[in-house]
């Protein structure tokens, strides 16, 4: 299978470094995961839409940690999500992924006094906020 296109816009400079990755699985680790999503797209049965974007959370809650994932998603998407997973959130994911620093809602919600004041709206982030990465 050929390699997806490469977007230029997403590539770092060669003189920025890059951040920290999740650690590259093989062996039985990778098995694991594949065997997951095996899982997940044979027993589901819905949208296409909400199993993909279920998928994409799971990849990128690997990267950032559950509390982005809040941040992103609100908690009855995340509950739909877990529903779709077969998982929670909290113990899927690391509180702070490796790339959790790219966070802008995480950025911004570390400063507030609660995290969950933040994610129930008691204390609002701006939207695009909470939802924004950086390079």
């Amino acid at each position: 299978m050929p390699a997806p296109p490469t977007d230029p816009s997403n590539s770092p400079s060669p003189s920025c470094a890059l951040p920290p990755a999740t650690p590259h699985l093989e062996g039985a680790d990778a098995q694991q995961l594949h065997d997951f999503f095996d899982r997940v797209v044979s027993r589901f049965a819905g949208n296409a839409n909400d199993l993909e974007a279920a998928l994409g959370m799971y990849v990128l809650g690997r990267y950032l940690g559950w509390r982005a994932m809040y941040l992103i998603h609100s908690k009855k998407t995340i509950k739909k999500y877990e529903a779709i997973l077969g998982i929670t959130v909290q113990q899927a994911f690391d509180e702070h992924g490796p790339h959790a620093h790219r966070s802008a809602g995480g950025q911004a919600a570390a400063l507030r006094a609660s995290f969950w004041k933040v994610v129930s709206g008691e204390d609002p982030i701006d939207r695009e906020v909470r939802k924004k990465i950086h390079k």
